[in-house]
Protein backbone atom coordinates (compact mmCIF):
# COMPACT_ATOMS: atom_id res chain seq x y z
CA UNK A 1 0.00 0.00 0.00
CA UNK A 2 1.29 3.43 -0.87
CA UNK A 3 0.68 6.42 1.38
CA UNK A 4 1.74 10.04 1.14
CA UNK A 5 2.72 11.85 4.28
CA UNK A 6 2.31 15.58 4.86
CA UNK A 7 5.81 16.29 3.57
CA UNK A 8 5.18 14.35 0.31
CA UNK A 9 7.48 11.43 1.16
CA UNK A 10 6.25 8.15 -0.23
CA UNK A 11 5.73 5.34 2.25
CA UNK A 12 5.41 1.73 1.15
CA UNK A 13 3.59 -0.41 3.65
CA UNK A 14 2.99 -4.15 3.44
CA UNK A 15 -0.52 -5.45 2.86
CA UNK A 16 -1.63 -8.52 4.76
CA UNK A 17 -4.58 -10.83 4.33
CA UNK A 18 -5.59 -13.74 6.47
CA UNK A 19 -4.81 -17.25 5.27
CA UNK A 20 -7.58 -19.13 3.44
CA UNK A 21 -10.57 -19.83 5.64
CA UNK A 22 -11.08 -23.41 6.79
CA UNK A 23 -13.74 -22.83 9.44
CA UNK A 24 -15.55 -19.93 11.00
CA UNK A 25 -17.22 -21.58 13.99
CA UNK A 26 -16.27 -23.67 16.98
CA UNK A 27 -18.91 -24.78 19.41
CA UNK A 28 -21.19 -21.85 20.15
CA UNK A 29 -18.72 -19.26 18.84
CA UNK A 30 -19.02 -17.91 15.30
CA UNK A 31 -16.54 -15.48 13.81
CA UNK A 32 -17.79 -12.77 11.47
CA UNK A 33 -16.10 -10.16 9.30
CA UNK A 34 -12.39 -9.49 9.65
CA UNK A 35 -12.20 -11.73 12.73
CA UNK A 36 -12.90 -14.65 10.40
CA UNK A 37 -11.55 -13.50 7.05
CA UNK A 38 -9.45 -10.37 6.77
CA UNK A 39 -9.54 -9.09 3.19
CA UNK A 40 -6.89 -7.00 1.41
CA UNK A 41 -7.74 -3.28 1.65
CA UNK A 42 -7.91 -2.83 -2.12
CA UNK A 43 -10.47 -5.60 -2.61
CA UNK A 44 -13.45 -3.53 -1.55
CA UNK A 45 -15.03 -6.62 0.00
CA UNK A 46 -14.36 -6.42 3.74
CA UNK A 47 -17.51 -4.63 4.89
CA UNK A 48 -19.83 -6.37 2.45
CA UNK A 49 -18.60 -9.83 3.50
CA UNK A 50 -19.04 -8.92 7.17
CA UNK A 51 -22.63 -7.86 6.50
CA UNK A 52 -23.19 -11.07 4.53
CA UNK A 53 -21.87 -13.06 7.50
CA UNK A 54 -24.31 -11.40 9.87
CA UNK A 55 -27.20 -11.81 7.45
CA UNK A 56 -26.48 -15.50 6.82
CA UNK A 57 -26.01 -16.33 10.49
CA UNK A 58 -29.25 -14.56 11.43
CA UNK A 59 -31.22 -16.33 8.70
CA UNK A 60 -29.77 -19.71 9.65
CA UNK A 61 -30.60 -19.25 13.32
CA UNK A 62 -34.16 -18.44 12.29
CA UNK A 63 -34.31 -21.36 9.85
CA UNK A 64 -33.16 -23.83 12.51
CA UNK A 65 -35.46 -22.45 15.24
CA UNK A 66 -32.52 -21.14 17.30
CA UNK A 67 -30.66 -24.48 17.19
CA UNK A 68 -27.16 -23.00 17.28
CA UNK A 69 -25.45 -26.28 16.52
CA UNK A 70 -27.26 -26.72 13.19
CA UNK A 71 -27.05 -23.03 12.35
CA UNK A 72 -23.29 -22.91 12.96
CA UNK A 73 -22.67 -26.04 10.85
CA UNK A 74 -24.55 -24.54 7.90
CA UNK A 75 -22.91 -21.15 8.46
CA UNK A 76 -19.47 -22.75 8.35
CA UNK A 77 -20.27 -24.60 5.12
CA UNK A 78 -21.92 -21.70 3.30
CA UNK A 79 -19.53 -18.97 4.32
CA UNK A 80 -16.20 -20.77 3.94
CA UNK A 81 -17.01 -21.52 0.29
CA UNK A 82 -18.03 -17.92 -0.46
CA UNK A 83 -15.25 -16.27 1.53
CA UNK A 84 -12.54 -18.52 0.06
CA UNK A 85 -13.70 -17.60 -3.46
CA UNK A 86 -13.67 -13.88 -2.63
CA UNK A 87 -10.22 -14.08 -1.00
CA UNK A 88 -8.79 -15.85 -4.07
CA UNK A 89 -10.27 -13.21 -6.38
CA UNK A 90 -8.97 -10.38 -4.18
CA UNK A 91 -5.46 -11.84 -4.19
CA UNK A 92 -5.48 -12.21 -8.00
CA UNK A 93 -6.68 -8.65 -8.48
CA UNK A 94 -4.20 -7.32 -5.95
CA UNK A 95 -1.27 -8.99 -7.71
CA UNK A 96 -2.37 -7.49 -11.03
CA UNK A 97 -2.73 -4.01 -9.52
CA UNK A 98 0.73 -4.16 -7.95
CA UNK A 99 2.30 -4.52 -11.41
CA UNK A 100 0.47 -1.45 -12.79
CA UNK A 101 1.90 2.04 -13.10
CA UNK A 102 -0.09 5.00 -11.78
CA UNK A 103 -1.47 5.76 -15.24
CA UNK A 104 -2.41 2.13 -15.85
CA UNK A 105 -4.15 1.95 -12.48
CA UNK A 106 -6.13 5.12 -13.26
CA UNK A 107 -7.19 3.82 -16.69
CA UNK A 108 -8.10 0.47 -15.16
CA UNK A 109 -10.25 2.16 -12.50
CA UNK A 110 -12.11 4.31 -15.04
CA UNK A 111 -12.60 1.32 -17.32
CA UNK A 112 -14.02 -0.79 -14.46
CA UNK A 113 -16.51 1.93 -13.54
CA UNK A 114 -17.65 2.15 -17.17
CA UNK A 115 -17.94 -1.61 -17.49
CA UNK A 116 -19.93 -1.89 -14.27
CA UNK A 117 -22.34 0.72 -15.59
CA UNK A 118 -22.67 -0.90 -19.04
CA UNK A 119 -22.95 -4.50 -17.80
CA UNK A 120 -24.78 -3.85 -14.54
CA UNK A 121 -27.32 -6.65 -14.91
CA UNK A 122 -24.78 -9.28 -15.97
CA UNK A 123 -22.41 -8.38 -13.13
CA UNK A 124 -25.21 -8.52 -10.59
CA UNK A 125 -25.87 -12.07 -11.76
CA UNK A 126 -22.20 -13.10 -11.69
CA UNK A 127 -21.04 -11.31 -8.57
CA UNK A 128 -24.29 -10.71 -6.74
CA UNK A 129 -24.92 -12.94 -3.77
CA UNK A 130 -28.15 -13.25 -1.89
CA UNK A 131 -28.15 -14.87 1.52
CA UNK A 132 -31.76 -16.01 1.19
CA UNK A 133 -30.99 -17.83 -2.07
CA UNK A 134 -27.88 -19.50 -0.65
CA UNK A 135 -29.75 -20.80 2.37
CA UNK A 136 -32.76 -22.26 0.55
Amino acid sequence: MLLRSHDEEMLWLPVYASPPVTRMTKGRVALLGDAAHCMPPDSGQGASLALDDADVLTLLIQKHDANLSLASQDYDTLRTVRVTRMQEEARKRGRKKMRMSGVQLFVHSVFMVLLSWIFKEEWNTDFGWRAEEAID
